[in-house]
């Protein structure tokens, strides 16, 4: 479906709206990073990261679930962005923020979270990234030490302080932070 249908046809329940987020869970990930074990997707992606809400915060709200389903969906127009891209480049995160939330805004996905939901989806985000990361080191692919080196900094750096972050980090903790003798920052 082209953009101009898109925009047109994403009235709740359409046949194109279920075949644009359809498409949009298939948008592959990692597309600058080699992987090994076949390339994952947005829809895993999400899922690993409504599958952490859920494991870690039982008292999740059902918005908050699916705000972690939906928190990507924009992808499927913009592509998946390296992270790194958009902490170098802030002028272009910010192109890629508003045109992310012009698109949610469209789809009828504009949940309301609070601060706290907030910081957890973006907490399970960057978490179901390291772990896919850890999970790439243990099979051979040292590609991904970078990636899970940035996530484990940027978990550290933007939620340390957060009463919440105590989860996470016993998770990060369960990780060895040294693989194949490959030293990680930690905290």
């Amino acid at each position: 479906m082209g953009i101009a249908k898109w925009r047109t046809n994403m009235h709740l329940n359409t046949p194109e709206r279920i075949d644009f987020l359809r498409r949009a869970g298939n948008v592959k990930r990692f597309h600058t990073v080699q992987t090994v074990g076949g390339t994952p997707t947005v829809g895993a992606h999400s899922w690993g990261v409504a599958v952490l809400l859920d494991e870690i915060w039982q008292d999740c709200t059902k918005t908050l679930l699916q705000a972690a389903l939906y928190h990507d969906v924009a992808e499927a127009i913009l592509g998946d962005v390296p992270a790194t891209a958009k902490w170098d480049y802030p002028t272009f995160a910010n192109a890629i923020a508003e045109a992310e939330a012009e698109i949610e805004k469209k789809m009828g996905f504009t949940f309301m979270l609070t601060t706290e939901q907030k910081a957890r989806l973006k907490m399970c985000d960057m978490l179901e990234l390291v772990l896919y990361s850890f999970e790439q080191i243990k099979m051979g692919n040292h590609n991904f030490a970078v990636v899970f080196e940035n996530g484990v900094k940027y978990l550290y750096k933007n939620f340390e302080d957060s009463s919440d972050f105590r989860h996470i980090k016993t998770i990060l903790d369960s990780k060895l932070l040294r693989l194949d003798g490959i030293e990680f920052f930690r905290g």
